[in-house]
């Protein structure tokens, strides 16, 4: 899926003069290995730096882990300066990924917290990175982990703990989130149903910081490998392309047919 993005993202930036950058927050080790045939499969920093034509200038990549650091750092090297990797907290470090990419240039932003690390402020600063210099803004694809991420630190009975409770509020950036849990620890909704609406509820975010949703559904209500809130806009001086376009992960998603595991 990320690798039709990037490859699609950068043939519609094909004509801008300053190329194009990507953003890669939570980078991981950079390769899977089939756990069924030993086949490498690249991973998201990877398939960044390799999307073409034409390759990103930069891609920023950013690691919290030391001991990931050092294998995601031994497979990008042959990359030399396109790639930069920032080790810590992605959501402290947002302002310096940022500060290197020009604000004119088309920029695709992935984020794909495994639970709720993604900061919504994190959000906010990619999305506001061009104010000011361009009537566009950062595309960014977000892959929302529910059932298997946020969704788990709900229970039914009894009210969630306070930590808990604290990282939603800032997975969110408000804590209206608690609307939803309460009507489905009542029984008013269901468990889709509030999977939908934890979804809508942060595509709203989206579209309040200027993305505009297309015609798609939130598409939560079904079962599939991934759902989506899709919402759309243009890069800068290229063709229209999907901006802030938000995936949900869900326990209803068959298992991908080639398991594999982190090298």
């Amino acid at each position: 899926m990320l690798d039709c993005y990037m490859r699609g993202f950068a043939q519609a930036c094909k004509g801008h003069p300053l190329g194009w950058y990507a953003l890669d927050i939570f980078a991981g080790v950079g390769l899977n290995i089939s756990k069924t045939t030993g086949a490498e499969i690249p991973g998201s920093a990877l398939i960044a730096l390799q999307a073409k034509s034409p390759f990103a200038q930069r891609v920023m990549l950013c690691e919290y882990s030391p001991r990931i650091i050092l294998a995601l750092t031994a497979r990008i090297l042959p990359y030399g300066d396109r790639a930069r990797v920032f080790v810590g907290d992605a959501n402290a470090r947002i302002g310096e990924m940022l500060a290197p990419l020009p604000q004119t240039a088309p920029t695709f932003a992935f984020l794909d917290p495994e639970g709720s690390e993604l900061a919504w402020t994190t959000v906010e600063a990619i999305a506001r990175h061009k104010e000011g210099r361009s009537q566009y803004r950062v595309e960014q694809l977000i892959l929302l982990p529910t059932d298997m991420g946020f969704v788990r630190m709900l229970p039914i009975s009894g009210e969630p703990d306070e930590a808990s409770a604290e990282k939603l509020t800032r997975m969110y950036g408000h804590d209206r989130w608690r609307k939803i849990y309460q009507r489905r620890r009542s029984g008013k909704i269901t468990p889709d149903q509030a999977r939908t609406e934890y979804v809508e509820l942060y595509a709203q975010g989206l579209r309040d910081l200027g993305y505009a949703p297309d015609s798609a559904a939130t598409g939560a209500r079904t079962p599939s490998a991934r759902t989506s809130t899709p919402a759309s806009s243009r890069t800068d001086g290229a063709v229209p392309t999907s901006i802030g376009r938000l995936r949900a992960t869900t326990s209803l998603a068959p298992k991908p047919p080639v398991p594999v595991a982190a090298s």
